[in-house]
């Protein structure tokens, strides 16, 4: 898709999150209330279906166009599982599949999770708890992916009404729930084998999620400190006039950057490959920019910058919230580490130079 349709879709996006995203939801979804205005509107305007199929009823655009709508919704602070459905939408399409109505979400089998599926003679069963699902009180279906013991993947929708939802969240007040099912019965018409296995991680894809939503978060606190920056005056005149103010903000400028380069790196790897590699370098250095971008940006609004009143705080903390979902740093530099040294020193540097 050219990059003026690309343009099209985020200005519709920017517009929609610029409305309904306001300061006012994300306070009242962080104290429970579900968006309904908000979700009604990104389901009507398509845009969780930007990346499936036209004969799935969706837009037909590409995967990266469908995260750059999801950098936008970082950047707003959406309070919903937008990025989420956008992802799982798109795997099933991968399937042949028309992805159901509603919000739907995902996690990863973590330390605190014991999911696991058997074969029945109809049908599958699920027992066992996924920990800290985003937003799984509010959504319609679950997505999990299993895999056999031929490493064949497939795609196993759940509905979160037959488990027991233990509810959570995260620092940012976002839902993050424990869901536990008990011999839940799973008809063959939800389970759906993928095409291409090097792109069924969910860990993987839910890390890229954030990396992207931290991209966009970023590119607003940016935009914040700068303002704050030129608006608050000491001294007779506006702080950004200041030097150690305008070199702060040029670190805070780099990180967004870094960020943003990350995540578009990623992106395009996810496109074209696995991304494994580009996911995790992404997810480490975006990791990296969310905590001192966030420490710079308050550093330049102060103490207001810690009020209630001001939105500065909604992106912070999901910056903080979203560095540790999915991995955190020390996580993936892990995995960074191993997938450098699985060709051995001849395939590391043809490796980086690809990336």
């Amino acid at each position: 898709m050219s990059n003026e349709i690309r343009t099209i879709l985020v200005d519709q996006a920017s517009r929609l999150f610029t409305d309904l995203a306001t300061k006012d939801v994300i306070d009242q979804a962080e104290q429970g209330t579900w968006p309904q205005a908000l979700w009604n509107a990104v389901e009507e305007n398509g845009l969780t279906l930007a990346a499936v199929g036209e004969e799935q009823n969706g837009a037909g655009a590409a995967f990266g166009d469908a995260m750059a709508l999801v950098r936008q919704a970082g950047r707003f602070a959406v309070p919903a599982p937008f990025a989420e459905t956008v992802i799982a939408a798109w795997l099933l399409s991968r399937c042949g599949v028309t992805p159901p109505s509603g919000p739907i979400s995902f996690a990863t089998n973590t330390a605190n999770s014991s999911l696991a599926f058997s074969k029945q003679t109809s049908g599958w069963s699920a027992s066992g708890t996924l920990a800290a699902v985003p937003w799984g009180r509010h959504v319609k279906t679950i997505l999990a992916v299993h895999t056999d013991a031929q490493d064949n993947a497939q795609l196993i929708l759940l509905d979160p009404s037959e488990s027991t939802i233990k509810e959570g969240m995260n620092i940012a007040g976002e839902a993050r729930d424990d869901l536990t099912f008990n011999q839940v019965a799973v008809h063959d018409d939800a389970v759906f084998a993928l095409p291409d296995h090097s792109l069924t991680s969910l860990e993987y894809l839910g890390a890229l999620s954030r990396v992207v939503m931290m991209a966009g978060a970023l590119d607003q606190v940016l935009d914040l400190s700068v303002q704050h920056a030129l608006d608050r005056v000491q001294f007779g005149r506006p702080i950004a006039k200041f030097q150690a103010i305008q070199q702060s903000l040029a670190v805070l400028a780099g990180e967004a950057a870094a960020a943003g380069a990350a995540s578009d790196a990623a992106v395009e790897a996810l496109e074209t490959s696995s991304g494994e590699f580009q996911i995790a370098a992404a997810k480490v250095r975006a990791g990296e920019a969310a905590s001192e971008g966030a420490n710079i940006a308050h550093q330049v609004h102060g103490a207001m910058g810690f009020t209630y009143e001001h939105p500065l705080h909604q992106l912070t903390r999901r910056l903080w919230a979203w560095r540790d979902e999915f991995g955190t740093d020390g996580d993936w530099a892990v995995t960074l580490g191993a997938l450098a040294l699985q060709d051995g020193g001849d395939g590391l540097w043809p490796l980086i130079t690809a990336s």
